[in-house]
């Protein structure tokens, strides 16, 4: 009877997804288990991954695992790129507000994916 239960349980779960999917981060995004999840996700429309990582290694993973490259449901942000990383320090800086932060400061805590 419990297994019944749990199944019951996941199967709503997957449901109350699936009605209303959200964005979920991966910085580890060419990690293969991550690839897996996330091919998961979008084939069973439980959720829309945003991955970090090499977008076209991303995307090559992503496609060897069934999902198609420009799927809408997934975003690849390359953590790499100097026009974000730009963006993300002062955006950083601003947020810190009154404690202070030198600017090389910020771009080394930006460049960590985990803060992206």
């Amino acid at each position: 009877m419990q297994a019944r239960e749990e199944g019951g349980f996941l199967s709503e779960l997957r449901d109350r997804a699936r009605a209303r999917p959200r964005r979920l981060v991966f910085p580890e995004g060419a990690d293969p288990r991550v690839l897996d999840a996330a091919a998961l996700g979008v084939q069973e429309g439980l959720f829309r991954p945003v991955l970090l990582g090499d977008p076209d290694e991303v995307r090559e993973a992503l496609a060897r695992r069934g999902v198609e490259p420009e799927d809408p449901a997934v975003s690849v942000v390359d953590p790499a790129d100097e026009a974000r990383i730009q963006e993300l320090v002062w955006s950083y800086m601003e947020r810190r507000g009154d404690r202070v932060l030198e600017p090389g400061e910020a771009r080394e805590a930006v460049r960590d994916p985990l803060l992206q």
